[in-house]
């Protein structure tokens, strides 16, 4: 009936597939006109700048609809019930930046957090999410900087999460330095960003991404741009 639509058209149905391996459900397909655009994300210590060590997880759902632009972003996280506070902040791969929306917190789940009832961006904020400028942070009383943190991006972004340690250079070096790497693609039209956050080694002279399989050396690919900022941070050009 008529209210039944409303809610249907609004993205409030989806089909769910079960089956032995996972009864409650393996795939599941939201119902959504073309007018909204949906991200699912992962969210993990890896991508907290710094990374961060932890077993906690999380998955992260966001829905916006395109002709008013209410957004509906949920987090759902795994060993991270004491975290004190879930915000969504401005912010590309690899850099921090500042809180955008607070979440609230579930009554019902200490686990699970949300946009407020009637959250509204707008084009130039959508523009930002879109291309991957938003990210979900987790709070906890061990992490207070953020122990799992989610970049919002859309099915057509690839994100990869590494270390970087004396112990992978060929030969191996030894050092007390490290470092921790963020890249991201957007399998479109492959504009690409990578950005290192390194310690110890603020007297460096240059970076670079090479070509070279695990355990060989090759030639240089794209030369990093140390930032203006801060000594320890390298990133690709803008535009690579």
């Amino acid at each position: 009936d008529a209210d039944i639509f409303a809610v249907l058209a609004s993205g409030g149905h989806y089909v769910n597939v079960h089956t032995p391996a996972n009864a409650g459900g393996e795939l599941r397909g939201q119902i959504l006109t073309s007018n909204f655009a949906l991200a699912t994300f992962a969210l993990s210590g890896a991508q907290e700048v710094p990374a961060v060590s932890t077993t906690a997880t999380g998955s992260g759902y966001a829905l916006v609809n395109t002709r008013d632009y209410n957004t509906e972003v949920r987090v759902v996280t795994e060993g991270v019930d004491d975290a004190t506070a879930a915000h969504i902040h401005t912010g590309r791969v690899g850099t921090n930046g500042e809180v955008f929306v607070a979440l609230e917190q579930s009554m019902e789940d200490a686990g699970v957090w949300m946009t407020p009832e009637g959250t509204q961006i707008d084009a130039d904020i959508f523009a930002v999410l879109a291309s991957g400028g938003h990210y979900v942070n987790v709070h906890t009383p061990a992490n207070t900087d953020g122990e799992l943190r989610g970049q919002i991006l859309t099915s057509n972004y690839a994100l990869a999460t590494f270390a970087l340690s004396g112990a992978q250079e060929v030969p191996a070096v030894s050092t007390s330095a490290s470092g921790s790497g963020y890249a991201l693609v957007n399998t479109s039209d492959y504009s690409t960003e990578v950005r290192v956050v390194t310690e110890g080694v603020d007297d460096a002279t240059a970076a670079h991404i090479h070509t070279g399989r695990i355990g060989t050396n090759g030639e240089v690919f794209v030369t990093l741009e140390q930032s203006m900022d801060d000594a320890g941070v390298w990133m690709t050009p803008e535009g690579t």
